[in-house]
């Protein structure tokens, strides 16, 4: 099961979220499948952004990769084939190397149409 980390940083005097990391183990990301759906709901781990870890494989989730699952309310989904063929086109990583995939979270909210910020604070 994927572990989900929201990334805080400061912007204006305010600690607001900034990445979502979905992280996984070696190999458990299943490519294969067309969409990955994620809870929206809180709580989520909460770190702050100089805690993001450098040492795991990553693939980038961008702002065309999310949708929303008409079926799953609380949920938004990531267009796992989308990444799979963007990495397989660059050749720079074998897919089963991937550890976890890295969010905007301006890019959810912008898909989402809300502010996040209400899920992610104490």
């Amino acid at each position: 099961m994927a572990k989900i980390t929201v990334y805080y940083d400061y912007h204006e005097g305010h600690q607001l979220p900034f990445w979502m990391f979905i992280s996984f183990k070696r190999g458990e990301i299943q490519w294969d499948k067309r969409y990955l759906h994620i809870p929206i709901t809180a709580p989520f781990n909460r770190k702050e952004l100089n805690d993001i870890p450098e040492t795991m494989a990553s693939a980038t989730v961008q702002l065309d990769d999310i949708t929303i699952p008409t079926h799953r309310p609380d949920f938004f989904g990531i267009d796992i084939q989308r990444i799979n063929k963007r990495i397989l086109q660059e050749g720079c990583i074998d897919l089963n190397n991937i550890e976890q995939l890295v969010i905007q979270m301006c890019d959810i909210e912008e898909v989402l149409k809300l502010d996040a910020v209400r899920y992610y604070l104490p």
